[in-house]
Formats: C-alpha cells, structure tokens, sequence
C-alpha cells in the first residue's frame, strides 16, 4: 500500500473470470502521515481507505475481465460495515465479486479480512467512462506492478 500513491492494492493473487471475481493482497506501512494524524497515540486505517481498497479491487477486476476500453471510476458505496480497527503493518487480504453490470455501470461486494477475520465489507458503484488516451499507458503500468494477468 503506497499512500503517497494513492495505490492500495499490492498484488493480485488470483483473477477468475468464470466467478468475475478477484482476490488482493496489501501490506499496510509501518508508519505513515496517515497514522500520524489518525489517530495520534493510537494508529489505524481509516475507513475511508478501506473504501478505497475495495473500489480498486473492483477496478482491477473489472479492467481483468474487459481490458482498458473503458475507465471505472469510484461512483458510490452502500452496504459498509467496519468491523475491526486495522493498525499500522496488517496484511489484509481484499475479495471482489462483480454482481452487476450495465448502464455504464459495474456494481461490486468486497471484502476485507486479516488471517481469516473480516476487518470490512462495502457494496461498491463504479461507473464507466471512456479510457482517456493520456491515461491508459498509466493504467497498464499499474496493472503491471500489481501483476494482474492481462
């Protein structure tokens, strides 16, 4: 997990496409002005982020199943239960199931666990638009360093 970045997702370990699912793998930093600030004396994740872990799951799978002709773009969140405080240097593990597609839209439950225990799960909307030419090069180098298959 690179906040910096704004990149949460470090490895795809599996994409099926038959399931339209995928399966992630972050490692969150020892240290960060994230934690610094949220909360002093006692660091963890925001849900915020956690959010965001998800939809770039849904993002990654659905870029797995369809390629780069269209651009998913975080459009709404339903559904979101935080069910555990995530401190600084957890492996979490991120699940995404596609349940929807159509009308310009991919519809998405994902989950979030540490060694077996769900930490959060959300129902993301992301919508699709055109792949803009200057981004696409960009969305291959990503999809690259986190080794989904193409």
């Amino acid at each position: 997990m690179d906040f910096l970045k704004f990149r949460m997702i470090d490895r795809v370990i599996t994409l099926n496409k038959t399931q339209r699912s995928i399966l992630c793998k972050t490692q969150l930093p020892e240290s960060s002005f994230i934690f610094d600030a949220h909360f002093p004396g006692f660091p963890i994740l925001p849900g915020v982020f956690m959010i965001e872990t998800i939809a770039q799951a849904a993002g990654l799978l659905f870029i797995g199943l369809e390629g780069f002709k269209k651009m998913p773009i975080l459009f709404g969140v339903e559904h979101t239960r935080f069910r555990h405080l995530v401190p600084p240097a957890t492996a979490l593990t991120v699940s995404v199931q596609l349940v929807h597609s159509g009308s310009g839209y991919i519809v998405c439950e994902g989950d979030i666990s540490n060694q077996g225990s769900r930490v959060a799960n959300a129902e993301v909307r992301l919508k699709l638009i055109d792949t803009p030419i200057e981004t696409e090069a960009l969305q291959r180098q990503a999809c690259i360093a986190v080794q989904l298959p193409l």
